[in-house]
């Protein structure tokens, strides 16, 4: 007879008879990886620098036929329904097998046929309906399913993951999803991760209602334990953000019974940052019940810097199967110097009895005692493009929510990207040394705040932004900035510590163009804020010497700017503008710095500043020649004039016989950048007048057919 079982959330017993499954599982929405061993990032292709350590075992797409990999290894001992197992065999429709009766059986197409199926070997794990996608090309980087493997931890307590990357199901159209067979050391425990599942062209909603999936164990071609749902589960992690692990979902399937007490750790929670005259510190961990019976009290402990335990009983308001609770350890922790600390918390005897899963009953968490600090200035990194649909409304729902902060608490670096298709005119070679600096971006529109915290703009909300504000820094930024007539930037800045920092931080200064008109593209967008321009120091910036605390580092330096304006036809390599010779600047009265301190290793933002470049007002009319350039010349089609007088100017175009074919004028508010139609013009030379302030100043220019 065929046997299937379906598995809800709770633990379920299988009576069936000793030669049959006797496992037990359970569903966990805890919002990471089981055991919290795997914290690799979920990127979407494999490669050296975004998934180290992976071994990639597969690609292919959507023209495979369904297939069997050779045999891979399980690097410990293991068992499968008690049996020992040291191979398996994957395949690219969403299975690992354990049997040895190769060639196996294999169904004729991807689909999410129902447990047990006669086109499923014996000793399976399956997650059916997963299909490779077709290959998706951006920013000359070809995304393609894979299978990759990578084995987690230090023995007994290691994990062998299989995972199945940027893969689709035949109802999530124009997106993918990622799912993870894992099987543990020791325990021999099996999980299936939901990974993440991103719909482009679809709500959330129709794709989870849209996804459907057969998983579970298949013991032989008669019986089966399959995830409730199945064949058609629902993926429950539906983001657009693939960087994380913190949304995770699984289904374990577990060869041991279930326990009536057990207790597992979040996280340890602590204030990261303490002000040493405040006092006491208290110590809390978020814990989460494990057992079947309701949680009642346990066991809590924690120790500073691995000194002694200091323990004590918790009591908890009956805490149900599966459920979270923040608990408060009774003694406080009463610091006596500054410095950094590590806190291990630990929870045990759950109900007053053993847990035997102690594995998960430990966390740490690192806080800084301190004198004081300062409130952040956070930096949002924006990488984005006038050819990225997305960016757009990515845009605007960001600014919309910066928008309402103070200006003084963040600061604003826009990278203009090379793709999607040809990319944006403002493309720059530090730009692009930045994305490769954040182990490459492969997406726009991708946001990161301070170095460290990675997300899409379009799915951002006020609580995430002011959160990452809300943390304190404890590096204080000043600085200030003016061009000379020469288009010579000069700055210098203040960098004071409040705590010690190690040789080797990098600081930063950014040249931005508050406001860009010229390189709209395909999205929509006509306006571009906080444009990034060109690093002072090179992408890398410059390396700082041990900063200490309480003393004021002072460093100066200028930008030089060259050359005349041009924009590029798009963001391709050939096309960019080459600061060497050239630039990008639409308007010189509207130039800003943007300074922050960066740890190169960790990547996080200590602290920014942005400071507005001013002008050098008093111009003498000998200086007059400097600034202001007409090019090329002769001119064809369009003739360029750069003002970069700081007062208004009057505009004058005549011919050689007097007569004036143009006539304007320049607010330096409004850009210091004209842009001349001559197709109008005759062939021949003219005289370009400025006015401005009492002074003149005449050039002449030719025109050619």
């Amino acid at each position: 007879m065929k046997k299937t079982l379906l598995l809800f959330s709770s633990i379920l017993t299988l009576g069936l008879s000793t030669m049959e499954a006797q496992y037990f599982t359970r569903f966990y929405n805890d919002g990471e990886n089981p055991g919290r061993v795997n914290t690799d990032g979920e990127y979407p292709h494999p490669s050296t620098s975004n998934a180290p350590g992976w071994n990639v075992i597969w690609t292919g797409n959507e023209t495979a036929a369904t297939a069997y990999l050779s045999s891979q290894t399980v690097p410990f001992p293991f068992t499968f329904n008690g049996e020992s197992v040291s191979r398996y065999f994957p395949s690219n429709f969403g299975t690992i097998t354990f049997a040895d009766n190769e060639p196996f059986i294999k169904p004729s197409r991807f689909n999410n046929d129902e447990l047990p199926s006669v086109s499923i070997p014996d000793k399976s794990v399956c997650i059916l309906g997963l299909a490779p996608r077709p290959n998706v090309t951006s920013g000359g980087t070809t995304f393609t399913s894979s299978i990759m493997t990578k084995t987690f931890g230090t023995a007994p307590n290691r994990q062998h993951w299989i995972w199945f990357n940027f893969f689709g199901e035949a109802n999530i159209q124009s997106g993918w999803t990622y799912w993870g067979i894992v099987l543990e050391e020791t325990t021999n425990d099996i999980y299936i991760v939901d990974m993440k599942t991103l719909c482009v062209n679809a709500s959330s909603q129709l794709c989870n209602n849209n996804t459907r999936l057969s998983a579970g164990i298949q013991i032989n071609t008669s019986t089966a334990i399959s995830i409730a749902g199945s064949p058609n589960v629902g993926a429950n992690q539906i983001t657009q953000n693939i960087f994380t692990t913190e949304d995770n979902s699984y289904y374990r399937f577990s060869l041991s019974p279930p326990v009536n007490n057990s207790v597992r750790i979040r996280e340890a929670v602590a204030n990261p940052f303490n002000i040493l005259t405040n006092g006491a510190v208290n110590i809390k961990a978020v814990i989460q019940n494990h057992g079947t019976e309701n949680l009642r009290n346990v066991q809590a402990s924690y120790r500073v810097n691995n000194g002694p335990w200091v323990e004590s009983n918790v009591n908890i308001s009956m805490l149900n199967s599966g459920g979270y609770q923040e608990i408060t350890h009774p003694t406080p922790w009463m610091p006596t110097n500054t410095g950094s600390f590590n806190i291990d918390f630990r929870v045990k005897q759950p109900n007053g009895g053993n847990d035997p899963f102690d594995r998960d009953d430990e966390a740490s968490i690192t806080i800084q005692v301190v004198d004081t600090f300062v409130n952040r200035r956070s930096l949002f990194e924006v990488f984005s493009s006038s050819t990225c649909g997305p960016c757009r409304p990515g845009n605007i729902n960001l600014k919309s929510i910066t928008d309402q902060m103070p200006s003084s608490n963040y600061a604003y670096l826009k990278y203009q990207f090379h793709f999607p298709g040809t990319g944006d005119p403002y493309t720059t070679l530090h730009g692009r040394q930045r994305g490769d600096f954040y182990n490459g971006i492969t997406g726009v529109p991708t946001t990161l705040v301070d170095g460290v915290n990675r997300f899409n703009p379009n799915g951002a909300t006020a609580p995430q932004i002011t959160g990452y504000q809300a943390v304190p820094a404890f590096v204080d930024i000043s600085a200030s900035s003016f061009i000379s007539w020469k288009d010579n930037i000069n700055f210098s800045v203040d960098v004071k510590p409040y705590i010690d920092i190690p040789a080797g931080s990098r600081l930063h200064v950014a040249l931005v163009e508050k406001v860009t008109r010229k390189n709209v593209k395909s999205n929509g967008e006509t306006e571009f804020y906080d444009v990034f321009k060109q690093f002072a120091h090179g992408s890398a910036g410059k390396q700082m010497p041990a900063l200490k605390k309480g003393e004021t580092v002072k460093e100066s330096g200028n930008l030089q700017i060259n050359g005349n304006y041009r924009l590029p036809l798009d963001g391709q390599t050939s096309n960019i503008v080459n600061w060497a010779n050239e630039h990008s600047i639409e308007n010189f009265h509207n130039l800003a710095l943007v300074v922050f301190i960066q740890n190169p290793l960790t990547k996080e933002i200590y602290q920014s500043q942005t400071v507005n470049v001013s002008m050098n007002t008093h111009v003498a009319q000998n200086d007059l020649e400097q600034l202001i350039k007409v090019y090329p010349n002769p001119a064809n089609e369009t003739l360029y004039i750069q003002n970069d007088i700081p007062e208004k100017a009057d505009v004058i175009i005549r011919n050689i016989n007097g007569a004036v074919v143009y006539n304007t004028s320049m607010n330096p508010a409004q850009g210091s950048l004209l842009e001349v139609q001559t197709s109008s013009f005759t062939s021949g030379v003219y005289m370009v007048q400025f006015l401005s302030d009492g002074k003149s100043i005449t050039k002449r220019v030719v025109i050619t057919r």
